[in-house]
């Protein structure tokens, strides 16, 4: 279970970081793009994939196997409490961010 525990945290702290480095530096300097800004987004957005995908998917799949397999050192609120506010990060990426970079893609 340790690697487990292991690659979660190093999943969350990577998306973490992630997110700081689209917030400070990414997020704003899309609106120095231009009239480009559809195709540069297209691309964004798949090359952004690679990036986000494997550790979103390792935090989901460790948060479920610490719930499932929960050492006895991690109380059961606790291992619920971190895949609900997993689900709530999922459920504001696909409600908010996802919509917001598509409707980037259609601007012109």
């Amino acid at each position: 279970m340790s690697w487990v525990l292991a690659a979660q945290a190093f999943a969350t702290l990577t998306m973490v970081g992630v997110i700081w480095m689209c917030q400070i530096a990414h997020y704003p300097l899309l609106a120095d793009v231009g009239p480009g800004l559809p195709a540069y987004q297209a691309r964004n957005v798949r090359l952004t994939t690679y990036v986000v995908g494997p550790p979103m998917l390792v935090d989901l799949a460790t948060a479920i196997a610490v719930l499932v397999w929960r050492p006895a050192a991690i109380p059961l609120g606790a291992a619920i409490a971190g895949l609900a506010l997993l689900a709530v990060i999922w459920v504001a990426t696909l409600r908010l961010s996802v919509p917001n970079h598509e409707r980037l893609g259609h601007r012109s």
